[in-house]
């Protein structure tokens, strides 16, 4: 012990009310940075409570109509974490969930220097983008607590090969690598407010939406409407929905190809790849996708890409605020079939991590070097969802993100909540009856019956998340 504390001296520079709520205590914070050399507190203790955090898009899906007005929030009954908690856990254990947005929350998963408060940090007010000093509002009282590291990280934007070898520098003692797990597949709505419009939801193609984006289409005139300028309004922070939104645009908008990344703009540069280079005139960026879709509900003129829970629950379609049909389909009603046509086979690779380029459409390449345990890293291939036909065309796949060791006696609970959507008959009772889980859909092949915004990835899935959380969640 003498030897680990001396050590440890040496190196410890920080680095919508449709749901019925169950209400848990969200805790108050202060954070103590981490140094990820030496781990003060570990994730081992069974608890109760489970910290979890990152992108945005999922929220609603995981934790209900709490994730509209908390930050962490808690679930409850209906969404999938609270599903988990009554009924999966077996325990009631609490799965509180703070929303950073996908490329902050795998900083903190991965211990990364731009975000040395850790999970202990405190959670970024709602539509704030987080800083260095944040983090997932872990608790600091309480039976397992404080711990050094999020039970699990969710993403819309999968591991780069970079984010992978920083969780194996700074954690692979005591939590080994990562393991990458697909849960829940979302749709990206193109949310807008235009007075002029009328109650009735518009139509686009991806032709228009590309000329929005490049900053030829300016004005709603452009579109049929009245004149009015267009406002573009883009995610600020990295993010999963900005990832999903050009993995799209990249299929579709032709040369020059727009680049698929997690990242829109960044006028210094320093977070690129990013999608544009430069903003059409008076675009605004906002962060989170609850603060796209309040900044878009507040402002006539604008338009923006927001998950489509988020575009529902602020939508007024009496005032032409609302979200726009695409190619014909329906951001909520369309979604169900579009996840369905995703195989858990032939649509993902295992041990890769996504490539992104200036100029490029997102690729896959294998790890290097190869990971220590195979099988751990399942990645649904970005084009295999770029631009799918017969359906919603704009659709999110979102990871959820676990540490391979040092969960100690979590480690089969953890497990379960991997699983949690890939279980067959999870939506409903067996396919029949009341729902077990009110925030998401089941995939089907069946058009048009999606009413949520979120869809489970189909059964394809189950084999491959079950083999490879029994195997990469260890204790």
């Amino acid at each position: 012990l003498a030897a680990a504390v001396a050590g440890a001296q040496l190196s410890a520079t920080a680095n919508s009310t449709r749901y019925p709520t169950m209400t848990y205590p969200v805790h108050s914070v202060q954070y103590q940075p981490q140094a990820y050399s030496f781990h003060r507190y570990t994730n081992g203790t069974l608890r109760t409570t489970y910290v979890s955090g990152g992108a945005t898009l999922p929220a609603l899906a995981y934790e209900g109509s709490t994730a509209l007005s908390k930050n962490p929030s808690t679930p409850v009954a209906g969404s999938v974490f609270g599903y988990y908690q009554s009924v999966l856990s077996g325990d009631h254990t609490v799965v509180q969930y703070c929303q950073t947005g996908s490329g902050f929350g795998k900083k903190v998963y991965d211990g990364l220097s731009g975000a040395t408060a850790g999970v202990n940090g405190p959670c970024a007010p709602l539509g704030t983008k987080a800083g260095s000093t944040n983090g997932f509002g872990a608790p600091q009282t309480g039976t397992g607590f404080p711990i050094t590291d999020p039970d699990m990280d969710a993403s819309d934007s999968p591991l780069s090969q970079s984010e992978y070898s920083t969780f194996v520098s700074n954690k692979a003692a005591t939590r080994g690598e990562p393991t990458e797990l697909p849960e829940i597949a979302g749709s990206v709505a193109l949310f807008y407010n235009n007075p002029d419009t009328g109650s009735t939801q518009i139509h686009l193609t991806d032709a228009q939406v590309c000329g929005i984006i490049r900053g030829t289409t300016t004005n709603w005139s452009q579109l049929g409407f009245k004149s009015r300028a267009i406002v573009l309004v883009y995610r600020s922070d990295g993010s999963g929905t900005t990832f999903s939104f050009s993995n799209h645009l990249s299929a579709v908008c032709g040369a020059p190809t727009i680049t698929t990344s997690q990242q829109f703009f960044d006028s210094t540069g320093t977070t690129c790849p990013c999608v544009v280079t430069s903003l059409p005139a008076g675009a605004s960026g906002q962060s989170g996708n609850a603060g796209v879709a309040s900044f878009i509900a507040a402002n006539a003129g604008t338009i923006g890409y927001v998950e489509a829970a988020n575009a529902n629950s602020s939508r007024n379609a009496a005032s032409g605020i609302n979200y726009a049909l695409l190619n014909g389909f329906d951001p909520i009603k369309n979604l169900p079939e579009s996840a369905a046509k995703l195989s858990g086979t032939t649509s993902v690779v295992k041990d890769s991590v996504v490539v992104v380029a200036t100029g490029s459409a997102a690729t896959t390449a294998p790890l290097s070097p190869a990971a220590k345990h195979a099988g751990c890293v399942l990645l649904v291939k970005p084009s295999a969802y770029a631009n799918l036909s017969g359906g919603y065309p704009i659709m999110a796949v979102s990871y959820h993100l676990y540490a391979y060791s040092g969960n100690g006696a979590n480690n089969a609970k953890l497990r379960t909540l991997a699983q949690e959507l890939t279980k067959s008959g999870i939506i409903y009772n067996n396919q029949t009856g009341t729902k077990n889980i009110t925030t998401v859909d089941a995939a089907t092949t069946t058009k048009g019956t999606g009413t949520t915004g979120y869809s489970t990835l189909g059964i394809s899935f189950q084999t491959p998340v079950k083999t490879a959380s029994n195997a990469c969640i260890g204790s």
